[in-house]
């Protein structure tokens, strides 16, 4: 299960992302070139497999960047909703600040 307020989202490229737009969008090209290619790496530089490379490439952070938009719209949920002392720092894990 994952814990909604201190979860750390991958954003298909290596890097922890914790904080995304309110509104999803779907991966640029250049996200899917550097993907595509990193999957082209991995699989020892198999030549003809570009095309497939690129669609596993575009699904994966297609959904990665889904998964990041439906936390972060969680997150948004539940601060309005839980009493301030509830609230962890993500970063941290501490209580957020102003709260007891």
């Amino acid at each position: 299960m994952i814990d909604f307020l201190d979860a750390r989202v991958n954003d298909g490229l290596g890097k922890n992302v914790t904080e995304h737009p309110a509104v999803w969008s779907p991966p640029s090209v250049s996200q899917i070139r550097i993907r595509a290619y990193q999957l082209f790496e991995s699989n020892g530089r198999a030549p003809g497999q570009s095309l497939t490379n690129w669609l596993v490439a575009e699904s994966q952070l297609r959904r990665d960047s889904l998964q990041a938009f439906c936390i972060a719209q969680e997150r948004a949920r539940r601060r309005s909703t839980f009493p301030r002392t509830l609230l962890r720092d993500a970063d941290t894990g501490r209580l957020a600040a102003g709260s007891a």
